[in-house]
C-alpha cells in the first residue's frame, strides 16, 4: 500500500485512514454534513457541527470501545469531548447498556466518588459490585483533572 501524501499539498500521514477497503482516505471525506434540525431548538450543550476532528475522534471511541477498553481522551477545553462522549454513550440501547456520567470537581472526594458509582451498581456478593443482572454500564467521568480550587 503506497502512501498518499503528496507533499506540495501540505497533508501529513495523519489526515489519512485506511478504509474497510484497505485503502487510504482521507479524512476530511469521511465528515458527515450537519443538519440543523427544524423541529426543535436544540440545546446548545448538545450541538456539535462536525469537523475532522470529531470524526476521528468518533472514530477511535468506537475502535476502542469495540474491543471493551476504557477510553481516556484528553485536549484542550471546548475540543468536543463531553459532547463526543455523550453522543456515542446516547446511542446505548438502554435496556442492555446503562449509561452514568459524573463530574469531578474542587469539592469531589475519594468518598464521594466510590458513594457516587456506588449508587449506580448492585451488591453480588462480598464485595463484588455490578451493573442490574444482564446489563453494562459505562461510567463518564468528565473533568478528571478538576480537584483542585481554580485561582479564577
Amino acid at each position: 500500500m503506497v502512501s498518499p501524501v503528496d507533499a506540495s499539498t501540505g497533508d501529513t500521514i495523519f489526515e489519512y485512514v485506511v478504509n474497510e477497503q484497505g485503502e487510504w482516505q482521507h479524512w476530511k471525506e469521511l465528515v458527515p454534513d450537519y443538519i440543523y434540525p427544524t423541529d426543535h431548538t436544540p440545546e446548545y450543550a448538545s450541538i456539535l457541527v462536525p469537523n475532522v476532528d470529531n470524526a476521528r475522534t468518533d472514530f477511535l471511541i468506537k475502535t476502542v470501545a469495540k474491543q471493551q477498553k476504557s477510553v481516556l481522551l484528553i485536549g484542550e477545553q471546548g475540543t468536543a469531548k463531553t459532547v463526543m462522549v455523550k453522543g456515542y454513550c446516547g446511542k446505548y440501547d438502554t435496556e442492555k447498556h446503562l449509561f452514568k456520567s459524573l463530574n469531578f470537581s474542587s469539592a469531589t472526594t475519594p468518598y464521594i466518588f466510590q458513594r457516587t458509582v456506588e449508587s449506580y451498581v448492585d451488591k453480588r456478593m462480598g464485595t463484588t459490585y455490578g451493573p442490574p443482572a444482564g446489563k453494562k454500564m459505562t461510567v463518564f467521568i468528565d473533568d478528571v483533572n478538576m480537584p483542585i480550587i481554580n485561582e479564577w
